[in-house]
């Protein structure tokens, strides 16, 4: 392979000889580059696929809810008030129940109603429970009197 150099005056003779080989190496990408080419390409697909099953698989957006609220009647003086139309909804729920099955004999609180700690919130009827009370007494007191006859008895 021949060079010519810079500012060189190439006649017709020289000219006519001069050819571009296209299947010269340095032509072509290599195979290394090839390769290259082909990964870059493969983490692409994979980068798209990911990011794409990730939005698809998103969670969906918080439901929010407004209110529009006005003020009528505001005048020079009027003594306006605020309207608003909503929904109000607790931080923290509370569930009260009882240890015992039982019916409800006194409900204190309603629905809604702020309670302070340690108060009493509702009665059950114990009608129940003292008629169970009574009965497992007077049985405590029968097998107590059948033990002194067994006593005397030996």
């Amino acid at each position: 392979m021949r060079t010519i150099p810079i500012g060189h005056v190439v006649d017709s003779a020289e000219l006519s000889r001069l050819r571009i080989f296209r299947d010269h190496p340095d032509a072509a990408p290599s195979e290394p580059g090839k390769r290259r080419l082909i990964v870059a390409g493969a983490v692409a697909l994979l980068v798209i696929l990911a990011a794409s099953a990730v939005w698809a698989f998103r969670s969906p957006a918080i439901e929010v809810r407004t209110a529009v609220a006005a003020i009528r009647g505001g005048g020079a003086g009027g003594g306006g008030g605020l309207t608003a139309n909503g929904y109000v909804v607790a931080r923290t729920k509370a569930s009260v129940s009882s240890k015992v099955p039982g019916r409800l004999a006194t409900l204190e609180y309603e629905e809604g109603d702020f309670v302070p700690e340690g108060t009493i919130i509702a009665r059950l009827e114990a009608a129940d429970y003292e008629a169970a009370e009574r009965r497992a007494q007077a049985e405590l007191l029968a097998a107590q009197a059948e033990y002194h006859e067994a006593q005397a008895a030996l």
